[in-house]
């Protein structure tokens, strides 16, 4: 099952697996981590520890475990090391509440 809609994320890479096309990124705040499908946009050359922002489409599986799991299909991302945090949580915040307003305005 996919979402339909991108799925902005700003973390940091623990781990690539280049053959598994597979990444592990973590965010500095909450230490939550997700798992990353990279197959879209190898050779990604990531230097662990490093900040990228990643977009693409959520994708949930579920497991043998009967557990789902999470997954991000990207198919964009970049290296964005010294960016000034505080401001891109604001702006993401800013473009919520107007697709929220947006939304609500259209019903």
């Amino acid at each position: 099952m996919f979402s339909f809609f991108a799925v902005y994320v700003c973390c940091s890479v623990i781990s690539h697996d280049v053959h598994g096309c597979q990444a592990v990124i973590v965010d500095r705040c909450s230490t939550v981590q997700l798992h990353v499908s990279t197959r879209l946009i190898e050779p990604f050359e990531a230097q662990l520890n490093s900040l990228y922002q990643f977009v693409g489409d959520m994708e949930q599986k579920d497991s043998n475990s009967g557990v789902a799991q999470r997954c991000l299909k990207v198919i964009s991302c970049r290296c964005v090391d010294g960016l000034d945090l505080v401001r891109y949580y604001r702006a993401l915040d800013a473009r919520r509440a107007y697709l929220q307003q947006r939304s609500n305005n259209c019903m």
